[in-house]
């Protein structure tokens, strides 16, 4: 095969792939995301209102962490996108989100509170008992965690157990108000 023969093949296969990865491009839901490091990656996901644009900022802020943003914040970056896939009902990938964010910070009685809540809208309302009971060893004075613990208690009409959550939440705040 000529030389000449052989560049007009190569030439046309990357035509052809460039070609390929233009249409997939502009087919595909890309957004270009206006941040370069974890901190401004992380405060966009929080300002911003759009689920779908929360969760890529977070998705960005944790490929973008470095040891000096602290462990703690990517721990509360995969707490928060687990926060958000919760809302859009993805259970399965918050709870795999809290579970990092546990990995990452076992005393973080946030996440625990947090998957809990997620085991308790899928029914596991034992997983639910006991996240939110390790929420409390954590932090005894989570009135939320007391609240949320109350309720499956009350689901599972275990109503001593639900009206003891209850009264501690009342104790630990008075003027709280949960539904």
């Amino acid at each position: 095969m000529k030389k000449e023969n052989y560049f007009k093949i190569i030439l046309k296969s990357s035509i052809f792939a460039l070609f390929i990865q233009i249409n997939l491009f502009s087919q595909s839901k890309i957004t270009f995301l206006n941040c370069y490091n974890f901190d401004s990656c992380f405060n966009k996901a929080h300002s911003s209102k759009d689920p779908e644009t929360k969760i890529e900022y977070f998705s960005q802020a944790l490929l973008l962490w470095k040891d000096a943003d602290g462990i703690k914040n990517k721990a509360i970056a995969y707490n928060n996108r687990g926060n958000v896939y919760q809302y859009l009902e993805q259970y399965d990938k918050a709870i795999s989100d809290y579970n990092k964010a546990i990995e990452l910070n076992p005393n973080y009685a946030k996440a625990y509170n947090n998957r809990g809540v997620a085991y308790d809208d899928l029914k596991q309302y034992d997983k639910a008992i006991s996240d939110y009971t390790k929420a409390l060893e954590l932090n005894p004075n989570y009135a939320e965690a007391y609240n949320n613990r109350g309720l499956v208690y009350s689901d599972l009409k275990q109503y001593g157990k639900a009206i003891s959550d209850f009264n501690k939440v009342i104790e630990l705040n008075p003027n709280i108000t949960y539904k």
